[in-house]
């Protein structure tokens, strides 16, 4: 079973997208045992590839702030690096196993499960 996170509307089958709204559907765990109680719980899988921007996660493995970073760029100082990020988000080396958040197969921050392979703007590469 499925479900819609955006209306909430459960669907058997192999449907990708919610007959109503559109948006991608997600596995959908009706129930978890924790011990000695049974409770409902959802459990969405990630999958989204929705990354930072390469400036946002240069600036996180550097430590700098915005405004630092747009004055030295406009110097023409971070070039090749902010290339090379760009590289590594297209070949997806950067994704949620490469990130600080992600304990296999479990992202702490978003609280589920997620594709290995996904990204999401909290990305923090593991340092």
């Amino acid at each position: 079973m499925k479900i819609c996170k955006k209306c909430n509307e459960k669907f058997e089958g192999k449907l990708t997208f919610c007959t109503k709204c559109g948006t991608m559907l997600y596995p959908y765990v009706s129930s978890k045992t924790t011990s000695n109680k049974t409770h409902s719980v959802k459990e969405f899988q990630y999958e989204d590839w929705d990354p930072p921007s390469p400036e946002t996660i240069y600036r996180k493995i550097k430590d700098i702030s915005h405004s630092n970073f747009r004055f030295e760029k406009a110097k023409g100082f971070y070039s090749s690096e902010l290339l090379r990020i760009e590289e590594n988000l297209n070949k997806k080396v950067y994704c949620c196993s490469t990130c600080s958040y992600y304990i296999r197969p479990e992202c702490y921050l978003k609280n589920m499960t997620v594709y290995p392979k996904a990204i999401c703007k909290s990305f923090e590469l593991q340092p």
